[in-house]
């Protein structure tokens, strides 16, 4: 049953709704997500003719979830992650349209943790899902990117911005997210560190430019630790390596081969220098020397590549 009254508060109405995130645009449908701080809760603008006329969602009724951004799924529903100002636990709460946004289910928590504060998340033209927020459940010192290849399900590959300490003045907030036209990622955000020495924290906004392959890249956060060796003639070796503690990487461990897979820094059969084959002999060259053979062999058979590339069908058959 239905209940339709005047809402009160006349403050917080005549404060109206307030916009963050981006609009989501499916056709010719724009859905343009709409908060109140008063209200705490949110709504969808909506317009099929690109802003002559507006009409709006049912609410998307949950205990303090502001400022949705918005997903398109596959099967054409759409996904709203929001900042909770509700009570713990501390996570993004999420609700689900299955009508383009006309009506949406009750905000339940999703299992992604933030502390109450702004996040943005895009449908990259991959299909994958891009999410910027606070990752921790208590302040604002860490600023991490999430990527998720099954729509929100899991997010396996994480990379963190801002990574500051608990209590520091270290802050990375607000983020907004969007992919340009050659496929690169862009997010800016408001950073702060401390300022000098009795001297207020310094501010500013931060624009973070990369492709999706950085978000899903593997590998270690290291140090090595190096002396001078006799047996070596005197020179640096690698004494061995040790991980450094990345959270969004590898935490504080790494494999054995990261570990002990360095030995061949002193193995004899190193190359040193680049080598050219010449009168069937390898010989040791410069790197620009080697480039320029490299880029003069590579234009000899040219024609020949080109030739091999336009046949492959045939030859494949």
């Amino acid at each position: 049953e239905r209940v339709r009254t005047e809402l009160g508060f006349p403050l917080h109405r005549r404060i109206g709704w307030q916009s963050r995130n981006k609009p989501l645009i499916i056709g010719n449908r724009m859905l343009l997500p709409l908060y109140s701080d008063g209200f705490d809760f949110s709504l969808i603008a909506i317009t099929d003719n690109w802003g002559e006329t507006w009409h709006f969602s049912e609410p998307i009724v949950g205990a303090g979830s502001i400022q949705p951004s918005l997903a398109l799924c596959k099967d054409s529903s759409i996904v709203a992650f929001m900042r909770d100002n509700g009570p713990p636990p501390k996570r993004l709460a999420k609700s689900i349209s299955a009508d383009r946004g006309k009506t949406w289910s009750t905000v339940e928590d999703s299992e992604i943790p933030n502390p109450g504060t702004a996040a943005d998340v895009i449908v990259l033209k991959s299909g994958s899902w891009v999410l910027v927020h606070n990752d921790i459940e208590e302040g604002r010192y860490r600023l991490s990117v999430w990527l998720s290849q099954d729509e929100g399900k899991t997010w396996p590959f994480r990379k963190i911005l801002v990574n500051g300490m608990p209590g520091s003045e270290v802050r990375g907030h607000y983020p907004a997210i969007i992919q340009g036209s050659d496929g690169r990622i862009h997010i800016s955000y408001t950073n702060q560190i401390a300022g000098p020495a009795g001297q207020p924290s310094l501010k500013n906004i931060v624009h973070a430019c990369f492709p999706e392959s950085w978000l899903s890249e593997y590998g270690c956060n290291i140090s090595a630790s190096t002396r001078y060796d006799r047996e070596a003639g005197g020179q640096t070796i690698i004494q061995r390596i040790m991980p450094r503690q990345n959270e969004s990487v590898n935490e504080i461990w790494i494999c054995d081969k990261g570990r002990f897979g360095h030995h061949f820094n002193g193995s004899p059969y190193r190359l040193m220098a680049p080598l050219v084959r010449r009168d069937g002999k390898l010989v040791e060259t410069s790197w620009d020397a080697a480039l320029q053979y490299a880029a003069e062999r590579l234009a000899q058979v040219k024609e020949t590549i080109m030739k091999l590339i336009s046949t492959a069908k045939i030859m494949v058959l």
